[in-house]
């Protein structure tokens, strides 16, 4: 098994955001035990709402990437459904319901914060 190396440090625009939200875990699942609360962070474009980057709190970096593409390159402000579906259909890993709340959680924070521009 190959060891997990960290993606390359990225370097982003003037008009970039960064936004964490999250949601509780269970206590049974694997990430509830290591970790309390689920969390995303995302890196996106002010005006255009692309999501330049993302990651998430999960154990194995292979997690980590595969969820990463769902994010990357969506919109924070009109993508928030879409994520959530691709993480239904193709996540069917622990902390699945989690993942999706805090997707919704995190889209509302950047739409709060910056909102999608008029």
């Amino acid at each position: 098994m190959n060891a997990y190396t960290p993606r390359q440090r990225r370097r982003y625009g003037p008009n970039a955001v960064f936004v964490a939200g999250g949601s509780r875990l269970s206590d049974s699942s694997p990430v509830g035990v290591q970790y309390n609360r689920l969390v995303i962070v995302m890196v996106y474009d002010r005006d255009s709402g692309e999501i330049l980057d993302a990651e998430v709190n999960m154990l194995l970096g292979n997690i980590i990437d595969y969820l990463s593409s769902f994010f990357i390159g969506k919109n924070i402000y009109t993508d928030a459904d879409e994520m959530a579906r691709l993480v239904q259909e193709k996540y069917l890993g622990f902390s699945q319901k989690a993942l999706i709340t805090a997707i919704h959680t995190t889209c509302a924070k950047a739409i709060e914060r910056t909102g999608p521009a008029a």
